[in-house]
């Protein structure tokens, strides 16, 4: 068995999903509307009329009818369910059924209220909590929104519903995680005094209903009261008259708005007490009206002292005894006083007679008699003038007294008075009359209680309304006749008693004693009868409630009709338009139907049930009809079965219709109407099952379409659907296949004998419009759908020409050819892009996207090392393939080509990295590194490294681990000076290329010696003498640039260290270092012995400087002077 959940939230029906199917077979719950329309949609598929229905269901039941609200709102499914033979084929009509499951029963548990008495002042705030679960299985009910309400005890079961209003919202909450909630507040308005009840409501979520869960504790509601004093005048000091009968009324209240809270209370009294100066102690009770309001009939003896008399009006309170608890008084005791005015009274004695033998008998729409006198009261009684007021009220009732008349009397009176049904609106029953005086020259009343003929009884009188429809002529009528009293009353009443039926003048059937106001005479009508109005009446004899009365009226006979209905053009096609006409007679006499309007229609039967074609009305003028039709676009071609539908109620003249369809097979017989045959011409969509497909030349494919018609979708089985190849070009049929009951067709396909390329297959339905009319039938427009094949082949890459060495940071290009496999001299479709790359790095793309010529030919121009990563010397191998997917007509390929890829070699960090200067007979160390530059400057070890220093090839060097070449060399005393160049070779291998570096840090420098010459002049002060000498380098040389021409190069002098004293002329040193230089002594050059140096500055790096220094003696000079 399926267990079916009701879920608000429904079924989640995807969009193209049957609602039956997913409800049975998939989600197993969903909305009442999903579950009735599955239960309609298996009922007309079993063959039973069946309709969905929404309305209300439920309400609350309000006195004279039930009270709905949107709560109460449902959905349910109706079948039209009819007897068979062997039971007499009694139609039993639509009968209802609930499809819907039972919503998911709830519970509150730890329960939590407070307070539990509560003021309708407003000042306490309710506090109400709980955990919502499910009943079935404890389950908590999560994020569940919840509405409190504070409702009278008797009311709880109304929410939802009326008595669920928003004044007596107390506040709302959601569920937590555990099902539990916290609502606290206050209603905007308090509710009446007594028990009262708490009541969750839970609406529509999910797997919860809307319903309402009642706590279980009752909440006590008190009030206090007030009392009112309303009349007579003055307020709260009343004219009272002594002899006389004075009605003191007034209001009971509550304190708290709204006041009027009495309504649906039943025995509350009001109490007056006072000392009267006759009688002594008087205590008089009164019934408190459901208005509140309360009267005193007050009679003082005629002997009562003029006098102010004071009195208490009192109200005990009252305590709602609905529950079997003890609870609090409900409505608290309140006490007024009064000030009794006593004075003169009017003395009224009167009697009431009716119109019959017994005067206790009123009768509406008859007279009465009031016959009487009002005097003074005394010794000497006299006439007095005023206002005399009949009122009557109903007393199973206890409504309101009602004015009969008023009128002036004088004295001795005789009032006659005719009682109108419009002014009287009492039922009829037991009355209770009241006479009352209001005298011209005093304040107070007197009031008589008519006692001598009580009780009295008020006849009312019936009215009949006719609420049953026109009658058929030739049938037994079918009349229903509502009887209501003259207040409109009819629920209730009673209407025992004889009613006799004419029917056009005759007796037509009698009713006695009807079970309710609704009476239902029936007699059989003449087949003869002309559809028309005929005399109606009602006669009533009378009972000891109502008075005899007749009621004239007229009854519409309606006469059943024949008809004729044709339609312009039996094939329509969709969309397109035609005329459906006819007319409608008496079915007896033929004559037209035109005193009464009729609402046609037209309907088509489908599966899915009758569809509205065409709405309008009868010509009353013609009694023809015509209507302009338009064939739907939604149903599939076919032959369908069109009815017209009369509907003569619908415009009938007031009374009801003249006129009736009647099946001329009768209720014994299987149903018919008014129908006709009417084509539907539709056109078909051709669905490819794929519209676009690929084919390799040579494969064998299926070909298939599915036939449906343009309106509905449906399958069209048995249509012939033709295939061709290259639609709107050669158009080769491929082949044709009928459609089956899905309506689907193919046809196999080999791609012989075809290029590449795009190619339209047409997939052809003709035209078959040839049918006639006839159940099953069927005419369409054929159509054409085309699928877009693409005709591949393998491709075949070919390089020409690419070069069988390369270097590894080097551009190089490669030429070839792109083919079709399967016929190499066939011209390549359109281009195709390349990708190229060494294999053994697949993922590093030397270049990607190439696009061939149009003849399919390519010239690549790559980079072997794309990535800039480093690349892999050694013998390699080149692939180049077509891209998958770079032309719609190829499939991939590829080609391979082997090359040589040889590394690119480098020098770094040579060393001495900065200048240096080396003297001669000294050794420099030099070092360089040796890398795989286009593979990350991979360092190259064990590589012969060969060093050139100046002119001088050195010894050749073997790189270390690291591809350092390491050496050192010695100058000799005869290496040219200055700036030499260090090379360092690298001849390569069969995968490494050469290369070479230079080194220019290394400066080459001599020492010198500079030696003077002994001095052997001993000059004097002022003469010169000349001083000579030699500046030699390291190897004996003299300063030689490194051409060997002579350095220009001055000796500098200083005598005693001090470079002055004295001039020089030459000292530039010539070849082979020699110099030569004359000193000249200043005058004032002391004699004696002095040293002279002489220094070498070189002006260049490659020669270190020198000095050196020698004595020499000077002689000193006479003068001699002549006196």
């Amino acid at each position: 068995t399926t267990e079916f959940k009701r879920n608000y939230n429904g079924s989640g029906l995807p969009g193209d999903q049957d609602i039956a199917v997913h409800l049975l077979e998939v989600a197993n719950e969903g909305t009442c509307q999903e579950f009735t329309t599955a239960f309609v949609t298996m009922a007309r598929l079993a063959g039973l009329p069946t309709r969905s229905v929404s309305g209300f269901a439920g309400g609350t039941w309000t006195g004279n009818g039930y009270a709905v609200t949107n709560d109460d709102r449902t959905t349910w499914a109706e079948v039209h369910l009819q007897q068979d033979a062997a039971n007499g084929n009694t139609d039993m009509g639509w009968v209802p059924f609930e499809a819907c499951p039972d919503a998911e029963l709830l519970e509150i548990v730890n329960q939590s209220l407070t307070p539990l008495s509560w003021e309708r002042n407003g000042q306490t705030w309710f506090n109400v909590s709980g955990q919502l679960r499910y009943a079935d299985n404890s389950t908590p009910v999560t994020d569940q929104p919840l509405v409190a309400f504070f409702v009278p005890i008797g009311e709880v079961g109304n929410v939802p519903g009326i008595a669920a209003t928003p004044e007596r919202q107390i506040g709302s909450a959601f569920t937590d995680a555990n099902g539990s909630f916290n609502i606290s507040g206050i209603p905007p308005q308090p509710i009446a005094p007594g028990f009262a009840g708490i009541v969750i409501q839970h609406v529509e979520q999910g797997y919860v209903s809307n319903g309402g869960i009642p706590y279980a504790t009752a909440i006590n509601v008190s009030d206090n009261t007030t009392l009112t004093h309303q009349g007579p005048t003055p307020l709260n000091s009343p004219i009272v008259g002594a002899g006389a009968t004075t009605e003191i009324s007034g209001l009971l209240q509550a304190e708290t708005i709204p006041q009027n809270v009495f309504q649906d209370l039943e025995g509350l009294e009001v109490w007056l007490s006072f000392t009267s100066s006759v009688d002594g102690d008087v205590n008089l009770t009164t019934p408190v009206n459901p208005d509140g309001s309360w009267v005193f009939d007050l009679t003082l003896n005629e002997f009562e002292s003029k006098t102010n008399i004071s009195a208490l009006i009192g109200f005990s309170g009252w305590t709602d005894t609905s529950l079997p608890i003890a609870g609090d008084v409900h409505l608290r005791p309140s006490t007024t006083g009064l000030v009794l005015d006593v004075r003169d009274a009017p003395n009224l004695t009167a009697t009431l007679e009716g119109p019959g033998s017994d005067g206790s008998v009123l009768d509406l729409g008859d007279d009465i008699w009031v016959n009487g006198t009002v005097v003074s009261f005394g010794l000497a009684p006299a006439s007095m003038n005023g206002s005399l007021v009949l009122s009557l009220r109903d007393i199973a009732s206890g409504g309101a007294w009602v004015d009969v008349f008023n009128v002036t009397v004088n004295g001795t009176f005789n009032v006659r008075h005719t009682l109108n049904a419009s002014t009287t609106p009492i039922a009829a029953g037991e009355v209770e009359p009241r006479l009352r005086f209001f005298p011209e020259v005093l304040p107070t009343t007197d009031i008589e209680n008519l006692s001598d003929n009580a009780p009295y009884t008020l006849r009312g009188i019936y009215n009949y309304t006719m609420i049953s429809e026109s009658q058929l002529r030739g049938e037994a009528t079918n009349t229903q006749f509502q009887v209501v009293d003259h207040l409109g009353n009819g629920v209730g009443i009673v209407v025992l008693g004889t009613y006799d039926v004419f029917f056009n003048g005759s007796l037509a059937t009698s009713i006695v004693d009807p079970l309710s106001n609704q009476i239902s005479p029936t007699w059989n009508l003449d087949a003869t009868l002309r559809a028309g109005d005929y005399p109606l009446a009602i006669a009533f004899g009378g009972s000891d409630d109502y008075v005899p009365s007749v009621w004239n009226s007229t009854l519409r006979v309606m006469a059943e009709i024949s008809w004729n209905f044709t339609v312009a053009d039996d094939w329509v096609h969709i969309g397109n338009s035609t005329q459906f006409f006819g007319n409608l007679s008496d079915a007896v006499y033929g004559d037209r139907v035109l005193n009464n309007g009729s609402a046609l229609s037209i309907l088509m039967a489908t599966a899915e049930g009758p569809v509205d074609l065409a709405i309008g009305s009868l010509n009353t003028t013609t009694g023809g009809f015509s209507f302009n039709v338009t064939a739907p676009t939604i149903f599939a071609g076919g032959v369908y079965e069109v009815q017209l539908l009369t509907d003569f109620l619908a415009f009938a003249p007031e009374g009801g219709p003249y006129y009736q369809f009647v099946d001329p097979n009768g209720p014994q017989g299987p149903p018919s109407g008014i129908t006709l045959n009417w084509g539907i011409e539709s056109e078909v969509i051709v669905t490819p099952e794929l519209e676009s497909i690929q084919v390799l030349v040579g494969d064998t494919i299926d070909l298939r379409a599915r036939i449906t018609d343009i309106a509905d979708g449906s399958d069209l089985e048995g249509a012939t659907v033709e295939w061709f190849l290259d639609w709107n070009g050669a158009n080769t049929s491929l082949g044709t296949a009928q459609t089956l009951v899905d309506g689907n067709a193919s046809i196999q396909w080999t791609a012989n004998s075809l290029g590449p390329g795009y190619y339209d297959i047409g997939v052809v339905v003709a035209d078959d419009v040839t049918d006639p009319i006839a159940p099953g039938n069927r005419r369409h427009f054929g159509n054409i759908s085309l699928v877009n094949a693409t005709v591949q082949t393998e491709s075949v890459v070919v390089i020409d020409v690419a070069p069988t060495v390369v270097a590894a940071d080097s551009t190089f290009n490669v030429l070839g050819r792109v083919l079709d496999a399967d016929d190499n001299t066939r011209p390549i479709n359109g281009l195709l892009r390349l990708d190229a790359y060494w294999d053994d790095e697949p993922e590093e793309l030397l270049i990607t996207g190439a696009q061939t010529a149009a003849n399919g030919s390519f010239n690549l121009s790559l980079t072997s090392d794309a990535f800039n990563d480093g690349t892999t010397r050694g013998n390699r191998t080149l692939l180049v393939q077509v891209i998958e997917d770079s032309s719609p007509f190829y499939l991939p390929s590829n080609t391979t080509t082997d090359m040589l890829v040889q590394g690119v070699t480098d020098f770094e960090q040579l060393l001495p990295r900065n200048a240096v200067i080396i003297n001669r007979g000294r050794s420099v160390d030099l070092s360089a590194q040796l890398v795989e530059a286009s593979d990350l400057f991979t360092p190259l070890g064990g590589e012969t490294v060969a060093v050139k220093v100046h002119e001088t090839w050195h010894t050749e060097v073997q790189t270390d681990g690291e591809g350092f070449a390491n050496t050192s060399f010695l100058f000799d005393l005869n290496h040219p000076l200055g700036i030499i160049t260090v090379e360092f070779h690298y001849n390569g291998s069969f995968d490494l290329l050469d290369d070479r570096a230079n080194l220019s840090t290394v400066t080459v420098r001599s020492t010198t010696v500079l030696l003077i010459d002994p001095i052997t002049a001993n000059p004097t002060s002022a003469s010169s003498f000349n001083v000579t000498g030699t500046v030699l380098s390291d190897n004996g040389s003299g300063l030689e640039n490194r051409d060997g021409s002579v350095l220009p190069a001055n000796v500098l002098f200083a005598i005693d260290g001090q470079p002055v004293g004295f001039t020089v002329t030459g000292g530039s040193v010539g070849v082979g270092g020699a110099w030569t230089a004359s000193i000249t002594l200043g005058q004032t050059f002391e004699r004696g012995s002095h040293n002279i140096s002489a220094t070498y500055v070189p002006s260049v790096n490659f020669y270190v400087g020198s000095n050196d220094t020698a004595p020499f003696d000077s002689r000193g000079t006479t003068s001699v002077f002549f006196l």
